[in-house]
């Protein structure tokens, strides 16, 4: 053995917790992998297998333990008196009165050792040698009996049991194919026995399904107090001919599961019959693991309850779910029962699994809990090796209330330490409020064990080494009470309104985590206190955004202290009444920001970069705290730039205490220089993509710890802007590759000409061969005459020298005025005589690259009177010719007509021996001049011939209409939709096309966009419009990220203002809200939408028309049990799919602006989310926050909708 097996406290253990919330205690250690332990329904008997510390899993047996003293002792065997080969498939049910459990013993064994391959004739023996076992507790004694004896496989017994009956079921299974001893396609039946307690003795076997539907995949049983039982089991209906189920079917995208498995229920009365079969679920989807329990209900009557666990499909996206029913002793279904618990999933950080119990011991409805196991979200790692990560067990449980049904929050019943998972676990409540678990778990924590696999390596045969974890199956007790209570989600506060003697709006999103639902809440900040109990009742799992009032002392700001406190609709008083939670709302923090980040100087591998700083929070100026401004080379901001000036030994600039003035102004301004050359280091170019970097700035506080001060960040509330990337391009990227830049000035005066050429050196590397060739144009664009800086007489031969990005000025002066002057640069290469490669050239309105080795080219263009080109060869010497004639320095000018022009450039080596021939045709399509062909034009409208758009305009009562007219047949052929122009002089943010209606009605085209001093409008028909400013008045949006957009969708008003004065731009977006702007968005009649589709919809609140119209439309379906959750925040992902989801409707086309590499944090994109949340950002509309981080689950502030409601506005009327 690897590990020594004890039992805790001396061999009794106990179902007592730690004292830690949460915690486990161990029971046994280096348990049977596979002991199962169960619970009697009143906790007095402990059932498990047990291997006694054998290695052979024939020696496997069923033993038991009564609680004594509230300790449990060791335990010894059920049935010692029966012969059997290793027993398994364990099931209890009952109380310390009367119980029975059930398990499959093994009749059959056959010698083999460890590792020995056994055959399918011994897989088929040991199959059929199983038999199923039932052991009656009755008076402090059991008494065992084997139910089926025959050569087929039984398996899977069931279990239920009231004060005077026992029924176990089973499947009676047998594989028809001897080559497939474990496919059972030949027989799949349920079979029954019960026992009477009266007469102590077992009925006859029947038959509850004979196999005629599909394969049997799981069976649980419970009864009533009247005898009625119930069976529940699943079927594969999917099980083909050849015997082979498909369980699973996932779609290729990975977002929708298939499967044929169902659950089905039967109900047999209390004199053993069997009344019906029926089946629950009849869908596409996931059922599986069906549980069932009776418990009573408040109106005196006892019910079955049953749950499966579902994935199943919502909103096209698959969730994982446990679904619902209650049925009576007639198997008919109860209408008023909770269908799934799906509304933990909108709410918790939960992962339901398909490994789910009812608690036992539930006499009522409101004691039943469910508990799962899920996996924790954190993994562990150890170097490079990752290691198994730990379970959690979580339940919720019913609570029945004014005759209405619902689920608590989620109760953390057991954290298994790390490296452990949970196999197996049962649960019962011993009172209305508490659960305790036993659980079955396996640590992976305790080494490696090494591993030699033979393998074949290049024909040679050697070993591999595998190091696999070493398990250790261990007993663990948990113990878990629900409470009600309550939690802050988020405190919202718009710190631009932030003044002192001014009475400020806070918004505090707040989560019922307890039992009962919430019916007053009073939120107190400072001396102001806010009530909320008109119509309040905050179910658990939901929760609501409030705002309460806080005035700010005429003094100063401080940070005051809050105190919400939460009234329970509570029957329960163990539960408590009340919950209250105190902390600090801080307003005395500053919001340092930066205004923008702005790259001033680009020279000498230099680059210049100025930060703008603000703040929006509490006062610098005359405060002690500190300001810094780094520069980094990392998202994170943990690494600082070399090479800065400004930041000199890695150490972040720090701003004068005496300029905090002007950042409270929002006019403070610092500069930086960074040696990009020597960042990218010596010889090297800046990559295409070019050097990307971040700005910080933050404010800091000195803090003392004893006698030691330190300065720490401060954590402010806005952070998205604290950072600003900027990126450094490459010179030469952004240049084309070219090497230099020009810039050209030319001076005319008594009868002479002056050019000035500026040159700047794209790249960073230095250049000494460079020249200028320069041709003096007259008026017809003809050669006066060329120059060029070479001069092969000079010093140097007048070769141009720059540095890495250096800039120079040249001159040169000719002795006739020109009107137009032509400049090309070229490296010059004399060093082969035969050299004919060209350094440069230049074709005027001929765009076209010429190849040495490539002779033959084409070009097609239209109304190209003629071309000025330039040929610059690399070997100054070299003799070039334009259509057989000699140039001047490469300079000519060649006439063009009307259709096929070919122009021929050699270009000849110094020696004479080399000749290079480009040949360039030119099919030029040339138009005749207005007026020739004898039409006319300026008849006063302008139009668009594809689609019969019509513009016209006159003037009434000093306004300015638009008519638009269209010929509608023309329109259908251009696909139903367009868009038409009107001018918009002197236009600005606010202004606004309005649709005029014929009775004088007016309304706001919301898609129509301002581009280019034309208002572009969307059209689908005729009609009159005109432009007005209806630019909005917020006060709060002026030093704003989001001014421009806030303004775009004031003024098409999308969005009203959160009072008269103000935008409110960083308080939370609700979901009532979104919808009500998409609405306006889609210029909906709220009139034509009356009817609300959510129960939690007051039909006279503002959004109610806009959320039915938003349900009937697809845009959304809710948050579960027919809930909305309107005043709840919408998240970022949630958002994306909103805005998909219109797009769609109203058959918008968005245009790819850029692809979508994914965000930082994609994995906490959830699945229904993530194919909305890449097309928005695909579109350019979402472009996440900080660190690249997208947020998926956090809530979106009004100014980030504003934005992406802009940005889908721009991109698809672009």
């Amino acid at each position: 053995q690897q590990f020594q097996r004890s039992w805790a406290l001396s061999q009794k253990f106990g179902l007592q917790s730690l004292d830690d919330e949460n915690g486990v205690e161990s029971l046994q250690t280096n348990t049977y992998p596979f002991a199962n332990p169960l619970l009697s329904d009143d906790g007095q008997i402990l059932v498990y297998v047990y291997d006694g510390d054998s290695n052979e899993i024939e020696n496997t047996r069923i033993y038991w333990s009564s609680l004594q003293e509230g300790k449990y002792p060791q335990g010894v065997p059920l049935a010692a008196e029966m012969t059997s080969f290793g027993d398994s498939q364990l099931q209890l049910a009952g109380n310390e009165d009367f119980a029975a459990a059930a398990w499959v013993a093994q009749s059959q064994t056959i010698p083999r050792e460890a590792g020995q391959e056994i055959s399918n004739a011994d897989i088929a023996l040991l199959s059929n040698g199983t038999e199923v076992v039932a052991s009656v507790y009755d008076n402090r004694q059991w008494v065992t009996t084997r139910l089926s004896q025959n050569s087929t496989p039984d398996m899977a017994p069931a279990v239920a049991v009231n004060d005077n009956r026992v029924l176990v079921a089973w499947r009676s299974v047998y594989a028809a194919d001897a080559n497939r001893p474990l496919e059972f396609n030949g027989t799949d039946n349920i079979l029954y026995r019960i026992y009477d307690r009266g007469n102590k003795a077992w009925g006859e076997t029947k038959t509850l399904y004979n196999g005629s539907n599909g394969a049997v995949k799981a069976l649980e049983a419970a009864m009533l107090e009247d005898g009625t039982a119930a069976l529940t089991y699943s079927l594969d209906t999917s099980v083909d001919t050849e015997g082979s189920d498909h369980l699973l079917t996932v779609s290729d995208d990975g977002k929708k599961v298939s499967s044929g498995m169902e659950i089905v229920y039967a109900v047999i009365n209390p004199e053993g019959t069997l009344l019906k079969n029926v089946r629950v679920s009849n869908d596409a989807f996931l059922d599986e693991n069906p549980q069932l329990t009776s418990v009573a209900f408040d109106d005196e009557g006892e019910r079955f309850v049953l749950g499966w666990y579902s994935i199943h499909d919502a909103d096209g996206i698959s969730r994982n779910d446990i679904r619902l029913c209650a049925f009576d002793r007639y198997g008919t279904i109860y209408p008023d029962f909770i269908d799934s618990i799906s509304s933990i999933n909108n709410h918790a950080n939960v992962n339901i699994s398909s490994n789910f119990i009812f608690s036992k011991n539930a006499k009522k409805i409101d004691q039943l809990s469910i508990l799962w196991k899920e996996p924790a979200d954190t993994a562990i790692t150890e170097g490079d090796t990752v290691k198994a990560d730990k379970d959690l067990l979580k339940a919720v449980k019913f609570i029945e209330e004014n005759g209405k049904i619902y689920i608590t929050s989620t109760l953390d019943v057991a954290t298994m330490s790390n490296f452990t998972l949970i196999d197996h676990y049962d649960a019962w409540c011993p009172d209305q409020d508490t659960v305790k678990a036993v659980i079955l778990g396996t640590n992976y924590d305790n080494g490696y064990r090494e591993n030699k696999i033979p393998i074949v390596v290049n024909g040679e045969s050697t070993e591999q080494i595998i190091y696999t974890p070493i398990a250790r199956s261990d007993l663990y007790t948990a113990t878990a009470t629900y409470e009600n209570k309550m939690t802050v989600n988020s405190v919202a506060v718009d710190y631009r309104t932030i003044q002192p003697g001014l009475r400020i709006p806070v918004q505090f999103n707040l989560f019922n985590a307890g039992v009962q639902p919430i019916d007053n809440i009073t939120i107190q900040i400072g001396d102001n206190i806010t009530e909320f109990n008109q119509g309040l009742f905050l179910l658990p799992n939901d929760s609501i955004t409030l705002t309460a009032d806080y005035d700010i002392p005429a003094d100063q700001i401080i940070n005051p202290d809050y105190n919400i406190t939460a009234h329970f609709s509570s029957m329960m008083p163990t539960l408590g009444k009340q919950y209250s939670i105190t902390d600090t709302l801080y307003l005395d923090v500053p919001d340092v920001g930066i205004a923008n980040t702005e790259i001033i100087r680009e020279e000498n591998g230099r680059r210049v970069i100025q930060v703008k700083l603000y703040n929006n929070g509490a006062a610098l100026a005359g405060s002690s705290r500190h300001v810094k401004i780094g520069l980094f080379s990392d998202p994170e901001c943990t690494q600082l730039l070399e090479m800065v000036n400004g930041q000199e030994e890695g150490v972040p600039f720090s701003v004068d205490p005496g300029d905090f003035g002007l950042i409270d102004a929002g006019a403070y301004t610092r500069q930086f220089v960074f040696d990009i050359a020597g960042h990218v280091m010596l010889g090297n170019e800046i990559p295409e993509n070019g050097v990307q970097i971040f700005v910080k700035a933050w404010a800091e506080e000195t803090l003392l710890t004893g006698e030691t001060a330190a300065n720490l960040e401060l954590i402010e509330y806005y952070r998205h802007n604290n950072i600003s990337t900027v990126l450094f391009e490459s010179l030469l990227v952004r240049n084309d590759y070219q090497p230099v830049t020009l810039t050209t000035q030319m001076h005319c005066e008594g009868g002479s000409s002056t050019v000035l050429v500026d040159l700047k050196n794209n790249a960073l590397a230095n250049r000494h061969s460079g020249n200028l060739i320069v041709s003096l144009l007259d008026k017809n664009g003809r050669i006066i005459d060329t120059k060029r800086s070479y001069n092969r007489f000079l010093l140097g031969a007048g070769l141009i020298n720059l540095a890495g990005e250096e800039s120079s000025q040249s001159v040169f002066t000719f002795d006739r005025e020109g009107a137009a002057v032509m400049v090309t640069y070229a490296d010059v290469n004399e060093e082969e005589e035969d050299n004919t490669g060209l350094s440069s050239h230049f074709m005027r309105g001929i765009p076209l690259q010429l190849v040495q080795g490539q002779q033959e080219y084409f070009y097609e263009t239209e109304n190209l009177t003629s071309t000025f080109i330039n040929i610059a060869a690399q070997d100054p010497a070299a003799a070039i010719k334009v259509n057989g004639l000699p140039t001047d320095l490469g300079s000519a000018v060649v006439d063009l007509h009307h259709g096929i022009n070919t122009i021929v450039i050699t270009v000849t080596s110094a020696d004479g021996t080399v000749t290079d021939t480009y040949t360039v045709t030119i099919n030029n399509h040339m138009q005749q001049p207005p007026g020739q062909d004898g039409s006319q034009s300026g008849s006063g409208a302008s139009g668009d011939a594809r689609t019969g758009i019509i513009v016209t305009s006159e003037q009434k009562q000093g306004v300015r209409l638009f008519s638009i007219r269209i010929d509608n047949n023309l329109l259908a052929s251009a696909g139903g939709r367009a868009s038409a122009a009107v001018p918009a002089e002197n236009a600005g943010p606010g202004t606004v096309a309005v649709r005029v209606y014929p009775d004088g009605s007016e309304e706001i085209i919301p898609m129509a966009l301002l581009r280019n001093g034309q208002m572009i409008i969307p059209v689908n028909g005729s009609m009159t419009i005109k432009l007005k400013d209806n630019i909005p008045a917020f006060n709060d949006i002026q030093n704003h990220w989001a001014r421009e957009e806030a303004l775009f969708v004031g003024a098409r008003n999308l969005f009203a203002g959160i009072d008269n004065v103000n935008f409110g731009p960083d308080m939370t977006m609700t979901r009532g809200m979104l919808v009500t702007v998409l609405g306006r968005l889609g210029n909906i009649d709220p009139g034509e939408f009356t009817e609300s589709r959510f129960r939690d919809v007051d039909a006279n609140a503002y959004y109610a028309p806009y959320i039915a119209w938003a349900k009937q439309a697809g845009i959304v379906n809710g948050t579960g049990d027919n809930r909305f959750a309107p005043d709840e925040p919408v998240t970022r992902e949630q958002l994306a799919k909103m805005l998909v989801n219109y797009v769609a409707l109203v058959q918008l086309t968005l245009q790819t602006t850029m692809e979508s590499d994914g965000f930082a944090d994609h994995e906490n994109i959830s699945n229904y989310a993530r194919e909305a949340i890449k097309i928005m950002h695909q579109a350019g509309i979402i472009n996440g926050r900080e660190d690249n981080r997208v947020d998926p689950q956090n809530s979106a502030t009004r100014a980030e909708v504003a934005a992406m409601l802009a940005r889908l506005i721009r991109n698809v009327m672009q």
